[in-house]
C-alpha cells in the first residue's frame, strides 16, 4: 500500500519508513502541511499517518483541510500523537481520523493496513444477526455493517435472537449487553453456548454505551470474541468486524502454513509472535490473561484411535473451546499452548478442566491416556511470555506427577 507519512521530525520518518518498508508498503514523506497536499495532488495515496504536531500548524487543521476536498473524505487517516487526550480523540472523530495513536505505536498501524490491504478479498458479504433495542444505536450500527456489505437482521430483545438463530446460520453476531426484555447479552451467549453442545461456530462482537470493566468481564466471561462502545469510531467498528469475520473464514478454510498440519493449530513460532502482541495489548490496557500448558500422554497401543486422529480430534477440541480471540497453538509433539485474552487463571483451569472432561467423554479408553495442564497469568507487567510459561510449565510437571489433572502456578488443584 502507498502511505503518506507528514512528520517534520527526520528521525521519526526514518523509523515509520524501516518499519512500513519491511512489511512491504511503500512511503511517500511530507515535513509540513503544503507539501502534504501537494503530494496528495499529484500522487496515489492508500493511506495517511499525520503527525499532531507540525511545523507551523498542527496535523488536525491539516486533515480539516484534507477533508474540505470530497476527493480525500473517505481516506484513512491515522493522527500519531504523543499522548491521548480526551479533547484530542473527540476532534479526530470530528474530522472522521481513523484512529488517534501513540507516535511509537507501530504494532496498532500495521495491523491496521494489513486490515485494510486483505479487506477486499476477506468481505465477501454475509448476514449479521445484531441485537439493539435503541433506535439511534441501530441506526448508526446499521449503516456501518450495511457500508461492508453485509445483510443485517436486526432483533430487540434476546428471546428474537434465538428465535433467528434457529432459522439462520449467521457470519457475526452483534449484541448490546443491556437489551430491554428477556435475556441480556451475556444470557443470550450462554443461552447460544448451551444450545449448542459448545459448538457455537459464529464470532459474538459486543457493544455498550460505557466501557466499565464490569461489562467487559461480563460479556467475556459468557464467551465474546471482541468487544467496542457504541461511541467508538465507524472505522474502529469495521477493523473489529472485518477481524472477526475474516479469522472465521480463515478457520472455516483450515488451509494455512501458519497451522500446524495434525491439529489444525497455530504453529510454535506463529503461537509466539501473536502471543507477544497480545500480552502487549494488555499491560497497555491492563486486562488479564492466562496460559494453559496442556501435556497428552502417550497414546495406547490398543483400543483407541491411532496417534494421528488423536491428535487431530484434540486439536478440534481445543478449537471449539476457544474464542475467536483466544490463541490455541501446538507447542511440542504432545504440548499444546492456550492463551486466553480477559480471563483468569481460575477461570483457565476451569475450562482447561471441562477440555478434559469433553476429551474423556469422547474417548473410551480415557483414563489410559494422561492429560496435564498447568495454568498461570496476571495482569500488567506480569505478563511476560518466558516467565508465563515457565510458571505454567512447572505448574504442568507438577500435575504430570500427580497422574493428570489441572494446577494452577503456586500448586493449587
Amino acid at each position: 500500500m502507498r502511505v503518506l507519512l507528514v512528520d517534520h521530525s527526520r528521525v521519526s520518518r526514518f523509523f515509520w519508513r524501516e518499519h512500513l518498508r519491511q512489511v512491504g508498503h511503500v512511503m511517500l514523506e511530507a515535513d509540513d502541511a503544503a507539501k502534504a497536499l501537494a503530494v496528495l495532488g499529484r500522487e496515489s495515496v492508500d493511506w495517511m499517518l499525520v503527525a499532531q504536531t507540525l511545523v507551523g500548524g498542527s496535523g488536525l487543521e491539516l486533515i480539516g483541510r484534507i477533508r474540505a476536498d470530497s476527493a480525500f473524505r473517505g481516506l484513512p487517516i491515522v493522527l500519531l500523537c504523543g499522548g491521548r487526550t480526551d479533547s484530542l480523540v473527540h476532534a479526530a472523530r470530528e474530522l472522521n481520523v481513523h484512529a488517534v495513536v501513540d507516535k511509537a505505536d507501530v504494532a496498532t498501524v500495521l495491523d491496521a493496513l494489513a486490515l485494510a490491504e486483505t479487506a477486499d478479498r476477506q468481505m465477501e458479504g454475509g448476514r449479521v444477526l445484531y441485537l439493539e433495542d435503541s433506535p439511534t444505536a441501530v441506526y448508526r450500527m446499521h449503516e456501518i455493517l450495511v457500508q461492508l456489505g453485509l445483510v443485517v437482521d436486526h432483533v430487540k430483545t434476546g428471546d428474537e435472537a434465538l428465535s433467528a438463530l434457529q432459522r439462520w446460520r449467521y457470519d457475526l453476531v452483534v449484541t448490546d449487553v443491556h437489551p430491554e426484555g428477556g435475556l441480556n447479552g451475556a444470557e443470550l451467549i450462554r443461552s447460544l453456548k448451551a444450545a449448542s453442545g459448545g459448538e457455537f461456530g459464529s464470532p459474538v462482537l459486543g457493544i455498550s454505551a460505557s466501557d466499565s470493566p464490569r461489562d467487559r468481564q461480563i460479556l467475556f466471561r459468557a464467551g465474546i470474541d471482541d468487544f467496542v462502545t457504541k461511541s467508538a469510531l465507524p472505522e474502529e467498528v469495521n477493523a473489529r468486524v472485518m477481524t472477526l469475520l475474516a479469522a472465521r473464514r480463515g478457520r472455516a478454510a483450515g488451509q494455512s502454513a501458519a497451522f500446524d498440519y495434525d491439529t489444525g493449530l497455530l504453529r510454535r513460532i506463529l503461537f509466539i509472535r501473536m502471543a507477544e502482541k497480545m500480552l502487549g495489548q494488555a499491560r497497555r490496557h491492563e486486562f488479564p490473561v492466562a496460559l494453559v500448558l496442556i501435556r497428552m500422554g502417550p497414546v495406547p497401543e490398543h483400543g483407541m484411535e491411532s496417534a494421528e486422529q488423536m491428535l487431530s480430534e484434540f486439536g478440534s477440541l481445543i478449537e471449539r473451546s476457544s474464542r475467536l480471540g483466544d490463541l490455541a497453538g501446538r507447542w511440542g509433539a504432545e504440548e499444546f499452548s492456550l492463551l486466553l485474552d480477559h480471563c483468569s487463571p481460575a477461570d483457565a483451569a476451569e475450562r482447561a478442566r471441562r477440555l478434559f472432561d469433553a476429551a474423556r467423554a469422547q474417548w473410551t479408553d480415557a483414563l489410559s491416556l494422561p492429560l496435564a495442564a498447568g495454568c498461570t497469568g496476571g495482569v500488567g507487567e506480569a505478563l511476560v511470555l518466558p516467565l508465563l510459561f515457565e510458571a505454567a510449565r512447572q505448574a504442568c510437571e507438577e500435575a504430570v506427577q500427580g497422574h493428570g489433572g489441572v494446577v494452577l502456578a503456586g500448586g493449587e488443584r
